[in-house]
């Protein structure tokens, strides 16, 4: 029982050392980390800008936004 969750664990952190290393430590200030987002140009990024505004609406107030499906089923 007890290797079976030291077990998941290490493969927790190993996942997350592959997979969770969008953000990167500022070096300019202290408890700061930058995030690097690739886009094409303007539009793109706008409509990046665009989609995480919806979705930081409809986590704050799931009850009175029109949530589209898509997000609906996940």
């Amino acid at each position: 029982m007890e290797t079976d969750k030291i077990k998941k664990l290490e493969d927790i952190r190993a996942l997350s050392g592959k997979l969770l290393n969008a953000l990167k430590k500022a070096e300019d200030k202290r408890g700061m980390y930058n995030a690097e987002i690739r886009v094409y140009g303007y539009c793109e990024l706008g409509s990046v800008v665009r989609n995480l505004m919806k979705l930081c609406i409809i986590a704050l107030d799931h009850d009175s936004a029109e949530v589209p499906p898509t997000i609906e089923n996940q």
